[in-house]
């Protein structure tokens, strides 16, 4: 497993996990916690599918340039998935407060 597949399934997994504890949270029984990992799901799967697809563009961008540069985009990839895994983190919890709010 390479860091950027570790990334893409950690950014799978905030909003899943944002899920379970936004329904723990707000009591809201059985249908509850399904609700908000359904909404987990596909948000962790949407915010992925988008990961995932920078990277394959910017990783085929780079391979005509020499190694060095290609690292130092690939690092800046890197950084900018981290960013990208706190952006997510903070829209499924907007996301879901909503979502449960609703409920």
């Amino acid at each position: 497993m390479t860091l950027w597949n570790l990334l893409n399934a950690i950014c799978f997994f905030i909003p899943v996990a944002g899920a379970i504890s936004e329904s723990r949270d707000a009591k809201t029984g059985l249908s509850g916690y399904a609700l908000a990992i359904a909404v987990g799901v596909v948000l962790g799967m949407g915010c992925t599918w988008i990961m995932w697809s920078v990277g394959e563009r910017i990783g085929a961008s780079v391979k005509p340039y020499s190694h060095s540069r290609q690292e130092r985009h690939l690092r800046i990839l890197y950084v900018g998935a981290v960013v990208w895994l706190l952006a997510v983190a903070f829209l499924s919890r907007f996301v879901l407060l909503a979502v449960m709010h609703r409920f």
